[in-house]
């Protein structure tokens, strides 16, 4: 996930966007979706699809970009994911990549406590790790 929205109420507006990079013709792409999560839950209470738009990355960075609005579903759902789907193909590296990434909402009756919960983002040096970790791994095969 990119972001997980929560304190919501019925008609407020989450835009969200980033630029998106796969190879876009035979191995990954990338799109942005959004799924609710249930009242009360965590970010890995699934509650439903909020759908995305129709536009995926390509070969060059894309900018991709949706708007939602809130829809609580009588207090069932208690907040909303914004996923970077990715979409990758047989035979494919299943890599893509997002950047500049961008959460807004209109909190349309004022009330407040929405918090935009921002996914963790390894650390340089962690990154450098799992790059290596990576290249022996690649060289054991």
């Amino acid at each position: 996930y990119v972001a997980w929205i929560t304190g919501l109420t019925d008609g407020d507006e989450i835009t969200g966007s980033f630029w998106g990079l796969g190879d876009g013709v035979t191995d990954s792409k990338v799109r942005i979706w959004g799924h609710y999560t249930t009242a009360g839950g965590d970010i890995n209470a699934y509650d439903g699809s909020a759908s995305g738009n129709s536009s995926y990355s390509g070969a060059d960075w894309t900018f991709l970009e949706k708007t939602w609005t809130f829809n609580g579903d009588g207090g069932n759902h208690g907040g909303l994911v914004i996923e970077a789907r990715l979409y990758s193909y047989s035979g494919g590296s299943g890599s893509a990549w997002i950047d500049n990434i961008n959460i807004s909402v209109n909190d349309v009756d004022g009330s407040g406590g929405i918090v935009i919960h921002f996914a963790p983002i390894p650390a340089p040096g962690a990154l450098a790790l799992l790059g290596i970790a990576g290249l022996a791994r690649r060289r054991r095969k």
